[in-house]
């Protein structure tokens, strides 16, 4: 076994979309199980490490490709994966006659899409530094004002690191179980500590700048706060380092500068080209490309592309360069890489970000509605549990009329 198999980053690669859907399935059907465990207290406590809106109780590591396949085997192209059945839900739970509407895989992606756009929303939402009023359109705004994003000017690799720990933690569980509200902030707050950004160490201050964009951030708890950060990282593995193409694609530019010199003199070309590939990489995000390719695989694609946008050619300058950097049989097998990056993800994202938050936003009504009402059932009942825990036991009263035996020998004793 080499490095690369001993790596966080090939333990989360996978080799076909059949085991992501496989994954997603199992989390779903589990999930759901979990929901009737919760709305059904009449029935024996079963013992599952999954919890609706709760702490985990084991680890919960990253499943085998061998393990996968028991559950579900690899599937021919144009053929769907068999759902699913938790075995929790099917002998040991008797559900309810009324249940809402089910969370279908698909649904509960969906819903994972519209939480990482609004992470992305939150990263990058505009304050006044006086009032830290919120800016809606900076172009409306009078001229002088002075402005910054939340959390300040930050890498591209913060937000990166974030979004990779939100879609890595519900890839093995489902958004009945954590609540990803609260769970996407806690993303954000780790990949700033992870990406080595100091200003928002302490819990307070990254609290009191989330309160900037929604009070009702400020009630929450520094504990329940440490708490669900706790579960993200068990959800992960703990697996904290973090590979992102955004470095690739500094150091291929620069590689590429070296050996076109003399042949492409154009420096603001070179930095529109960066540009465009972020923000592709940045679309790419929502989709699961880097759950299938390395990151230097969809660097050099999304270089390719934004080179044949900038430049509007098929065949570039970086092509050439791309060609000398391998022997023939490797170009071929990273072409062939390049090519399938292309055909599933690149063709098929929207050409501009605002055009990808719409569609999200659209497939996102549905399931947003069922998601809905399992959260609005799963906090009545934790809210009653809560004041069923903290109402003190009724103490019997003389003026009950019952009577009560008073033990002689332990009132009187012996001298």
């Amino acid at each position: 076994m080499d490095f690369h198999e001993k790596s966080t980053q090939h333990r989360w690669t996978f080799d076909s979309p059949s085991r992501l859907q496989a994954l997603r399935e199992q989390s779903a059907a589990r999930g759901f199980a979990n929901y009737v465990e919760t709305v059904c207290p009449s029935n024996k406590p079963v013992n599952t490490p999954y919890s609706a809106f709760g702490k985990l109780n084991v680890k919960s590591p990253v499943p085998t490709e061998a393990e996968i396949a028991k559950i579900s085997p690899p599937v021919q192209s144009g053929v769907s994966p068999v759902p699913f059945v938790s075995p929790v839900l099917a002998d040991n739970v008797t559900a309810p006659k009324e249940l809402p509407e089910r969370l279908t895989a698909e649904d509960e992606l969906d819903l994972v899409n519209y939480f990482t756009m609004n992470m992305i929303v939150m990263c990058t939402t505009l304050l006044e530094d006086k009032t830290n009023r919120v800016i809606q359109d900076l172009a409306k705004e009078p001229k002088g004002v002075r402005c910054a994003p939340v959390f300040g000017h930050l890498p591209p690799e913060v937000l990166a690191t974030a979004i990779l720990f939100f879609k890595r933690l519900y890839l093995n569980h489902s958004v009945l179980q954590h609540d990803p509200v609260n769970l996407s902030q806690v993303c954000i707050y780790l990949a700033l500590k992870v990406e080595d950004i100091r200003d928002f160490e302490r819990i307070e201050k990254f609290l009191k700048a989330l309160g900037n964009l929604d009070h009702r951030t400020k009630e929450v708890d520094e504990s329940e706060f440490h708490h669900n950060e706790l579960t993200l990282l068990q959800g992960i593995n703990f697996h904290l380092a973090m590979h992102h193409p955004y470095r690739c694609i500094r150091g291929c530019i620069e590689s590429w500068k070296l050996w076109s010199r003399e042949r492409i003199r154009d420096a603001p070309l070179y930095k529109k080209i960066s540009e465009v590939s972020q923000g592709l990489v940045k679309q790419l995000l929502f989709e699961d490309t880097l759950f299938l390719y390395g990151p230097a695989y969809v660097a050099l694609a999304c270089l390719r592309r934004a080179n044949q946008r900038v430049q509007k050619k098929e065949r570039t300058d970086f092509d050439d360069w791309l060609e000398q950097q391998c022997s023939v049989q490797k170009n071929q097998e990273l072409l062939a890489k390049l090519n399938e990056i292309d055909t599933r993800f690149l063709d098929v994202i929207k050409p501009t970000l605002q055009e990808q938050f719409k569609l999200i936003q659209g497939r996102s009504v549905g399931p947003l509605k069922k998601y809905k009402v399992f959260a609005k059932s799963i906090k009545k009942i934790k809210s009653k549990k809560k004041r069923a825990a903290e109402k003190p036991p009724v103490q019997p009263s003389l003026s009950s009329g019952k009577k009560f035996k008073v033990d002689k020998k332990v009132n009187n004793p012996t001298r």
